[in-house]
This record gives structure tokens, sequence and C-alpha cells, in this order.
């Protein structure tokens, strides 16, 4: 059951398209990026799933810095971070992980 959540948040986060590999500038996303991966390495992740979510993390991550770079963007992104990040920390509960 656990295997097949980490395999769902993977194909949620791979959507975002990649870029660049930097914080996004954007509070919100800078947090939940940071505690993603402090997640991922803290929580009862399965270790066959870590390339997989380090994968998602990097275009996550790429994406969310392309989408900052444009001035209109910055707005809209960072409530989307906001309501993002709130969602993965519900469905990352099961591995351990704390919002």
């Amino acid at each position: 059951m656990r295997c097949l959540a980490a395999v769902a948040v993977a194909i949620m986060i791979a959507t975002f398209p990649a870029a660049a590999q930097d914080r996004t500038g954007i509070r919100d996303c800078d947090d939940f990026m940071v505690w993603f991966a402090s997640c991922m390495r803290a929580a009862a992740v399965p270790p066959e799933m870590m390339p997989v979510l380090q994968a998602a993390l990097d275009q996550m991550r790429s994406g969310w810095r392309s989408m900052a770079d444009s001035g209109d963007g910055r707005a809209a992104l960072a409530r989307s971070c906001r309501d993002y990040g709130g969602q993965m920390r519900q469905q990352l509960a099961g591995f351990g992980c704390h919002p």
C-alpha cells in the first residue's frame, strides 16, 4: 500500500516540466521542496522509491523555477505551491512525514 501511494505521489509531482535546478525564490514553493526532501530522507519511504521521488522533486523544482521566472506567474505559483504542498503533506503522512 505504501509503495502504491509513493508511486501516486511521484506521478503527481512528475507532471511539472523540467527547466533549472535551483530555488524558485517563492517562499511557499521553496519551503515545500525543503520539507519534501527532508521527508524523503527521514520517512519510511521504500528504498526502491527513492530514485523516483528524487526525480520527481527535481522536476518539480525546475518546473516551479521556470514558472517563477515569469512575473505574471509568481502570485499564482505561490498560491499553487501552498495548495499543492498541503495536499502532499497529507498524502505523505502515511510514510511518517509530518507537516
